[in-house]
């Protein structure tokens, strides 16, 4: 992962694939996780940790009219 790139990539050894995702600088933390005895990972680019609601130290708000523009692209290569 590069935190300064704002990617991360991984191989699909299998497919003889790679993984590429792209994100948003606003996409601070990327969540990595899979289940035991399952075959497959989950990424996951979110903005702030988890339970954010309540501890409100890095909440992303929206005023009402504003928007928020991100991106994320997922590529196989």
């Amino acid at each position: 992962m590069d935190t300064v790139k704002k990617e991360i990539a991984f191989d699909l050894p299998e497919l003889e694939k790679k993984v590429l995702l792209k994100y948003g600088e606003e996409f601070k933390y990327v969540y990595l996780w899979t289940e035991k005895d399952q075959d497959f990972i989950c990424v996951e680019p979110w903005m702030a940790k988890t339970n954010e609601l309540n501890r409100k130290e890095e909440l992303c708000l929206v005023s009402p009219g504003d928007s928020l523009k991100t991106s994320l692209t997922i590529s196989v290569l």
